[in-house]
């Protein structure tokens, strides 16, 4: 019997598919507290015996996952050739990826292992967790509930009164709700198969809204900002992470720099109380435009007038 935890199976799984992988895995995880990696063993306990009570075992999660990083591996290549993303219209990604059951189950559960194994994910989950552990309030929104661990983990917090969730995406959703079943019972939990921009019910009433890299995968993410700032309180905040330089399948906007993603924030009222930044390819800060670097963004934001 293997007495190892669940994330060290994984980390063998995958280190035995792609050795290379061993070497950054190791010196990620001695970086890491005590307290974060209690932390990650508890999202890796979570997330996989979610994985192994629909029959997937750690070999097979561990395939998927080394199969999402080749995928993105491509994109950063033709990235790096051609200077933009594969795609830049909603309707090549929904034919590609969103409306592709199977390539769409594989896909969410390699970005659910990256949100242990990758160091931009692990400290993006953990700034959001930061802050959402820090309020009390009635109305919590999630768009793009993906994975569905960031709506586990908002139910689990007990700061809510009232838990919505909203996708495009029937396998995000329905992989949301068998992750968030076993805390959802005696809460006020709601999903909604829809696009955000059509739903009107939420107007002024919001008082946290989690938008988890979304603005990537939209052909106009101001739209979206937009909508997130009339759906707020007055004073309710949005966690809202995105990415410049990104290359991944399903990214169409393409995001040059920090400013811009800042300058969408502010034309819609909205101010930036706290923000990370996290350069994912070690370019050197003073070379982040000029080199395009690959960088993870995400901001707290308050909604003020």
């Amino acid at each position: 019997m293997n007495n190892s935890s669940l994330l060290d199976q994984l980390i063998q799984e995958v280190s035995a598919i792609n050795p290379l992988q061993k070497k950054s895995l190791d010196q990620y995880f001695t970086q890491l507290s005590s307290e974060e990696k209690q932390g990650m063993n508890n999202f890796a306990d979570d997330y996989i015996s979610y994985l192994k009570k629909n029959n997937y075992t750690i070999g097979e999660i561990a395939q998927n996952y080394s199969w999402m990083c080749k995928e993105v591996l491509r994109e950063q290549i033709y990235f790096k050739r051609n200077g933009r993303y594969r795609f830049d219209k909603l309707e090549d990604t929904y034919k590609n990826v969103y409306s592709n059951e199977g390539y769409m189950e594989k896909y969410m559960i390699g970005v659910g292992v990256s949100q242990m194994l990758w160091k931009n994910h692990h400290d993006m989950f953990s700034f959001w967790l930061k802050h959402i552990c820090s309020v009390q309030l009635d109305k919590y929104l999630e768009i793009g509930v993906g994975h569905g661990m960031f709506f586990k983990n908002a139910i689990i917090s007990g700061n809510f009164s009232e838990y919505w969730g909203v996708d495009i995406s029937e396998t995000s959703l329905a992989m949301a709700k068998d992750v968030v079943n076993d805390v959802a019972s005696n809460k006020q939990v709601n999903f909604m198969l829809k696009d955000v921009l059509e739903v009107n019910e939420f107007d002024g009433s919001i008082d946290f809204v989690t938008m988890g890299e979304v603005l990537e995968h939209v052909e106009k993410p101001e739209l979206l900002v937009n909508k997130i700032a009339k759906m707020l309180k007055k004073d309710g905040k949005a966690y809202i992470s995105t990415c410049a330089n990104a290359p991944v399948i399903d990214h169409i906007y393409l995001f040059n720099n920090i400013e811009e993603i800042r300058q969408l924030f502010y034309s819609s009222n909205l101010e930036i109380m706290d923000e990370v930044i996290i350069c994912n390819d070690n370019t050197p800060k003073d070379q982040w435009d000029s080199e395009r670097a690959n960088l993870s963004y995400a901001a707290i934001v308050v909604k003020n007038k």
